[in-house]
């Protein structure tokens, strides 16, 4: 398998390709499901003639589920009383349990399991956070399938509404990041590029970019703006670490059933840091059309070992579409 992908640098369009290998305009999602303009190549829901990866395992006798993140219909089709033929059960997966839209708030979520509404299991005042309810999900299906049928295959689609806006963590999580980025950006992108270098994640000579011109130096801000600025970077981080281990409960618990060798783990980002927000933070939609393009390189982490065959990265570049054929090609 590859150790990399290009993405479309927006969600929807890339969960439509990896989902279905075809390229997402064939596949119907030109851009975000939430700006479908009604043409082939952007109508906001997957095409029939395109079936999803767990449209074709279930010929494999595979039980598929899927947890989290949808984002493949315009919002006038995510509603309870349907229509249905492009939610995620009439897609091939067994179940699912998670959100429609792109985004959801963190302790009160529009959740939906199967086909029906329904609230979360419990408060925030009780400790409640969707990562966390998803994992729980996750390592809930996976211990009904092995219980019930050890020896048939499973395939899970977990995505996670983080660390997508709203950036909402628990608060012991932010804390840990409190004066780590209080050099500011500037400083602290030089120094990540170096360390990358380092750890042999880029080429050696490889040249930094350019800051965003629409991004003004640190240097450049009111003390009060680093003050903002630097809180956001630690809520961020805070939030990506919390959502780090929600993925390692799902590991360890392969792990626990002895499942992790032969799984295949396939770890990506479907488009990295968004500008929608543009450097206050606000949340501006329109600015999402700018930013569609069809070669943002993300990273891919995966692990596996099927058949005593234990798999390795190769340094390659790939489309999540290739990405998707090269995975039905693992024997």
């Amino acid at each position: 398998m590859k150790e990399k992908i290009h993405t479309t640098a927006i969600c929807s369009s890339t969960r439509s390709a990896l989902l279905t290998g075809a390229n997402h305009h064939t596949a119907g999602f030109a851009s975000v499901s939430d700006t479908c303009t009604g043409f082939p190549n952007n109508q906001g829901w997957l095409k029939p003639e395109y079936a999803t990866v767990a449209e074709i395992l279930q010929e494999y006798d595979y039980t598929s589920f899927a947890v989290g993140k949808w984002h493949l219909l315009p919002l006038d089709r995510t509603e309870e009383q349907g229509p249905y033929q492009n939610w995620p059960l009439q897609k091939g997966f067994d179940k699912f349990y998670g959100f429609m839209e792109g985004f959801t708030d963190q302790y009160h979520p529009d959740l939906i399991k199967d086909n029906s509404v329904i609230q979360p299991p419990k408060s925030p005042e009780e400790g409640y956070h969707l990562s966390e309810d998803l994992s729980e999900q996750a390592v809930h299906y996976i211990y009904q399938h092995t219980t019930a049928y050890p020896e048939k295959p499973f395939f899970l689609y977990l995505a996670y509404g983080a660390a997508h806006s709203p950036h909402q963590a628990p608060k012991e999580y932010i804390d840990r990041y409190k004066g780590k980025f209080d050099e500011g950006w500037d400083i602290i992108r030089e120094r990540w590029f170096e360390n990358q270098k380092k750890l042999g994640i880029i080429p050696q000579n490889t040249v930094l970019t350019p800051r965003n011109q629409l991004v003004k130096a640190w240097d450049e801000l009111s003390e009060d703006e680093k003050k903002v600025y630097a809180r956001y970077m630690e809520v961020f981080a805070g939030f990506l670490e919390h959502t780090d281990e929600q993925i390692g409960k799902v590991i360890d618990y392969l792990d626990m059933i002895e499942q992790r060798d032969n799984t295949i783990i396939v770890l990506l980002s479907d488009n990295g840091t968004s500008a929608e927000g543009g450097q206050e933070g606000h949340f501006v939609h329109e600015k999402s059309l700018d930013i569609l393009k069809t070669g943002t390189e993300v990273q891919v982490e995966y692990s596996g070992k099927i058949n005593e065959i234990e798999f390795r990265a190769a340094p390659q570049v790939v489309t999540s579409k290739e990405m998707l054929d090269e995975f039905f090609r693992l024997d």
